[in-house]
This record gives C-alpha cells, structure tokens and sequence, in this order.
C-alpha cells in the first residue's frame, strides 16, 4: 500500500445500512430489501430493479435474512455494462474482505449475456466451482451462478429477473411459518455484516478486522474481532503516514523535541561538564 492519505470514497451508499433500502441504497441486509421489494409485483420490481445483484450468506429461508446481504452490480447508483469487483477506492463495488484483491473481479455485459472475468487476484475466482485461471473470462449463463471471490465470499449472480423470483421464493417461505434456524451458506467465511464497511481510521484491511455492527435486531455473529498480523515498526508508519492528524501530531512531538535539545541540552550540559572537561566548550 501506498505510504499516503487514505482515499475517501466519494459516495457513501456502499457502507453498512440498517435503515430502509431507498432507490439511492446500493448495498444492504436481504432483510430490508425484501421490506423495500416484498410486495411488488414483477412489472414494480423490475422498474425499480435493473442492474443485476450479488446476494451473499442469504437464502431463501427467514432465518438468513439479517445475515445476508445484497449488493447491487452499479457504478454509484447508475447503471453500467462493466463493474469492477474489490476491496480497494479504485472498485466500482467495494467488499471489505482481507483475502479480496483491490481489484479482484470484472462482471461485463455483451450481446452474449453477463460474464466475469477474474483480474489476476491473489486468491482467485470460482464460478460453479471450476477455478479462474488468471485473467480467464467465464460466461454466467447458469440460472442462479454461483461465485466465490477468494475463500472467504461466497455470491449468488442474480439478474433482475432472477432476483424477483428468488424474492417470491423468500415471501412463500416466510408465509409457511418458520422453518428451523439455517445457517447461512458462507457463515464460515468472512462475516457478511463486515463486508459493507470501511476499516476504521488508520486501520490496514489486511490486518485489522472492522468493529462489528450486525444488522438492526440480528444476533450478534459469534466472531472476535482481532488483529491478526502482529505489526512490526514498518506497518505502524505506515499508518502514520496515511493518517493526517497522526502524522501531523508525531511530527509536532519531533519538533518540541529538537528545539528543547537546542534550548536546554546545551546550558545543561555546560553546567554539568564544564568544569572537568573545559576543552570540550572551548571552540
């Protein structure tokens, strides 16, 4: 990473939300978006919806609703035939995952139909189980792809279509009573409610978990967050050096410092060692 101010993401959508899903809301809880979705029919929805989405740790069942999430395919809220994938400020969709590349995954739409092709990401790309190869472009032409970013998130492409009907599946679950807890499908992984945030401040996504924040009335996921890379003096002055007021609070500590040696280091020394060794204050 660059030794230089952290880059602020010019919308702020793509952070975790536990209110409403509105028209500007990129990415949520499935909770809050089959409340903003549930009850449309197919012609509402599709006006509504028309980018494809990625639904992530959330199934059918109830019981994965405040667990999963589902991120819009967009460029900042308008559509787009090209969206980058990562967890870096340059990814058109932001994941905060450690084993996700800055720039893991490009989804493209041709005459052909949607594909993703992987963008030499350090721990790959998987479409219905069958690995990328680097820079290798796979056509989604199954009903419901599945896709793994890296070990630790695993997605469901959904296209507009694809998504009203999974929702319809969701609402008819929901009216035949519950069914039993289920687990969601990554909860081994990555935790889902992590994956829309930023790191905290001066904090390294390859090393520093986020604060957990779990959706609005979810159990808390049974996860600790921990620093998992010991850092060595390199990696603290890096984060010295993106973070502005640290820098600029270490740097005031170096001038105090320099300009009490001038004014007091001096006349102390003097007192202390004139005497004895006045040879070494005769030039």
């Amino acid at each position: 990473m660059s030794a230089g101010p952290r880059e602020v993401i010019p919308y702020t959508a793509m952070k975790f939300l536990g209110g409403p899903w509105t028209a500007e809301t990129r990415a949520g809880t499935f909770a809050r978006f089959f409340e903003a979705h549930g009850g449309l029919d197919r012609a509402a929805f599709l006006e509504r919806i028309r980018c494809p989405c990625l639904v992530i740790g959330a199934e059918a069942d109830p019981a994965t609703w405040d667990q999963g999430i589902v991120v819009r395919l967009d460029r900042a809220g308008s559509a787009s035939d090209v969206v980058v994938v990562g967890r870096g400020a340059q990814a058109d969709v932001l994941l905060n995952c450690p084993t996700i590349s800055k720039s893991h995954a490009r989804f493209a739409r041709s005459q052909d139909g949607w594909s993703v092709t992987d963008l030499g990401s350090a721990t790959g790309t998987t479409v219905e189980g069958k690995r990328l190869e680097n820079t290798q472009t796979a056509p989604l032409t199954a009903p419901r792809p599945r896709i793994e970013l890296g070990p630790d998130v695993a997605a469901t492409f959904l296209l507009p279509e694809q998504l009203h009907a999974f929702v319809e599946e969701a609402r008819a679950r929901r009216a035949a009573g519950p069914q039993g807890p289920a687990r969601p499908r990554n909860a081994a992984g990555w935790p889902t409610w992590s994956l829309l945030q930023e790191p905290g401040p001066g904090s390294d996504t390859d090393h520093v978990l986020p604060v957990q924040r779990p959706a609005i009335g979810a159990a808390p996921p049974r996860f600790e967050p921990t620093n998992k890379v010991r850092k060595n003096w390199r990696a603290q002055a890096r984060e010295i050096a993106r973070d502005p007021r640290r820098l600029a609070f270490v740097t005031t500590l170096v001038v105090i410092a320099v300009v009490a040696a001038l004014v007091y280091v001096r006349p102390l020394a003097v007192m202390l060692f004139a005497e004895h060794y006045p040879e070494w204050f005769s030039r």
